[in-house]
C-alpha cells in the first residue's frame, strides 16, 4: 500500500487502526464512524473476515465501499482478496455489484484490485 499513491482524503479498513497522517483509519467495529465521501477507500481487512460468516463478510465488504465518493477508487490488495470467496475474481464481482468500474492498476501497485466510483 505504500507504493500507491493516494491523493486527498483516504479512509484504509483494516483489522486494527494504525496510525499515519493524512489517513482516517478505521476497524470492523467503528466503520460506521467514517463518514463518506473519500476519494480513496482501502480495504485491508484479513483476519475479520476468516471471523465473519459469509453473509457478514459481504456486509462488512459493502459497507466499506460506500465511503468512497463519486469519482473516488476503491482500492482491495492481494493480502486482503485472498480471505475472500474467489478471491480477485471475488473482489472484481464485488466492485461491480456495488457499481464501480474495474480500473488496470498502477505499474507500482500490481496484485492490487481497483474500482472507480462512476
Amino acid at each position: 500500500m505504500k507504493d500507491c499513491a493516494c491523493h486527498g482524503a483516504v479512509l484504509a479498513a483494516g483489522d486494527e487502526e494504525w496510525h499515519r497522517d493524512g489517513i482516517q483509519s478505521v476497524t470492523p467495529s467503528t466503520i460506521d464512524d467514517a463518514h463518506k465521501g473519500f476519494d480513496y477507500v482501502l480495504i485491508c481487512y484479513q483476519l475479520s473476515l476468516l471471523k465473519l460468516g459469509e453473509s457478514e463478510c459481504l456486509e462488512l465488504v459493502f459497507k466499506t465501499m460506500d465511503k468512497v465518493k463519486p469519482g473516488g477508487r476503491v482500492i482491495i490488495p492481494r493480502s486482503t482478496y485472498e480471505y475472500l470467496s474467489y478471491k480477485r475474481e471475488g473482489a472484481e464481482l464485488l466492485l461491480r455489484i456495488k457499481g464501480l468500474e474495474i480500473m488496470a492498476p498502477s505499474a507500482s501497485c500490481p496484485g492490487y484490485v481497483v474500482g472507480l466510483k462512476k
